[in-house]
């Protein structure tokens, strides 16, 4: 499936992350955002039904 996710904050990043695994992910950002959509950006996330924490890294090009 083909997903558009519309920002490039921490829940689009998120969920662009986590789709992109079994789906072809898109993130759009505004013309006058762009020039900070190129940073790294990480994101700790605590998954409490397995009681484990995992790093995200999404990096937006």
């Amino acid at each position: 499936m083909r997903i558009l996710i519309f920002g490039a904050g921490t829940i689009g990043l998120s969920y662009a992350w986590l789709l992109s695994d079994k789906h072809d992910v898109s993130v759009y950002v505004r013309p006058e955002k762009q020039e900070n959509a190129y940073e790294t950006y990480s994101i700790s996330a605590q998954d409490l039904r397995k009681e484990k924490v995992m790093l995200l890294n999404s990096v937006l090009i």
